[in-house]
């Protein structure tokens, strides 16, 4: 059975083990826009490697005449804003419901009382924190691979260790500062 994962956009953002949450100093501060397009190109990369589909979800419950929209991210990943007065939580609960027959679901939320739902609708859970460290994970092993491969093809590659590899992607990627 095909996997489905579905996410909490703003719960992800906003956890205390999120990436855009160890950024303190003011000039790194991202703004809002810019996490979701980040974490949009974070799950989008992570979904596809583990062979899941990808259904985010972001609350615009306070959002002034706002309508549900919901539009394709990539080939295998939906992104959907709620309606006014309607909650991600309330999104995500009616997803798993209708498609729990033809998806094995796992949703990523640390929202307690939406776990219990999830789990009793035969779907499973990641917290917060869990689906940050798998992705973490995830990431360091492709980065693995890449390296490898690179290295085949570009001799500079050879003389540097993964440690000092990773630091100069991370730096072109604008993830860490040139220190």
């Amino acid at each position: 059975m095909q996997q489905l994962l579905i996410v909490d956009g703003y719960n992800l953002i906003f956890s205390e083990y999120s990436i855009f949450t160890k950024k303190t100093k003011k000039k790194n501060r991202v703004t809002l826009s810019d996490a979701r397009e980040t974490l949009l190109e974070v799950l989008s990369n992570y979904a596809s490697y583990k062979g899941m589909l990808l259904i985010i979800v972001f609350d615009a419950y306070k959002v002034e005449g706002g309508s549900e929209n919901i539009y394709k991210y990539d080939r295998n990943t939906e992104v959907i804003y709620t309606a006014r007065n309607e909650t991600a939580d309330t999104v995500i609960e009616r997803t798993v419901h209708e498609m729990r027959e033809r998806f094995e679901i796992k949703v990523a939320t640390s929202d307690k009382s939406q776990q219990d739902y999830i789990l009793s609708q035969g779907a499973t859970r990641f917290s917060s924190r869990e689906i940050w460290i798998d992705i973490m994970e995830t990431d360091q092993k492709l980065f693995n691979k890449y390296i490898k491969k690179k290295r085949s093809n570009e001799p500079l590659m050879n003389t540097m260790n993964n440690k000092t590899v990773k630091i100069l992607e991370d730096i072109r990627k604008g993830l860490k500062e040139n220190e």
